[in-house]
């Protein structure tokens, strides 16, 4: 295992793990089992987080009545829910994204403000939009020239 980490430069903890998580029923190494394997970890992978579910139902049900997406959205409903009510069981921020990810809690991804989120909110400048402001600045300083 080791002269085959070597041959890979990989760690021969990272072989002996896909050696591990990925070979059939007999113990062989088949990496259309292996693909067939990851693919089905991939999906299954928030599946336990509903496990946890039972010990949240307050703030399920807190999290369903106060949410309102024309007024606000979901992390101001949960640092509201948070301040304002301190004997219930809170599950972190990144938990309800997850929860609301799979689409198996009270609230789905098409009830969110924004469906898809940009980290640091900023917006990807498009070729037009760059053409277009490329366009009036050239076109402010031809009006500034004409001025002088």
């Amino acid at each position: 295992m080791r002269q085959i980490a070597n041959f890979l430069n990989v760690n021969h903890s990272t072989v002996s793990r896909e050696l591990k998580r990925n070979s059939n029923f007999y113990g062989f190494y088949d990496h259309l089992i292996a693909n067939e394997k990851a693919k089905i970890r991939h999906k299954h992978k928030r599946l336990f987080f509903f496990s946890q579910m039972d010990d949240y139902k307050e703030f399920s049900k807190l999290i369903k009545d106060n949410f309102n997406k024309a007024t606000c959205g979901i992390k101001m409903t949960y640092n509201l829910i948070k301040e304002g009510i301190k004997n219930i069981k809170i599950p972190s921020l990144r938990t309800v994204f997850n929860w609301i990810n799979t689409g198996k809690w009270v609230l789905t991804n098409k009830d969110r403000l924004r469906k898809h989120y940009t980290k640091g909110g900023k917006e990807k400048i498009t070729l037009l939009k760059d053409l277009c402001s490329q366009i009036m600045y050239f076109l402010f300083e031809l009006d500034q020239n004409i001025l002088i």
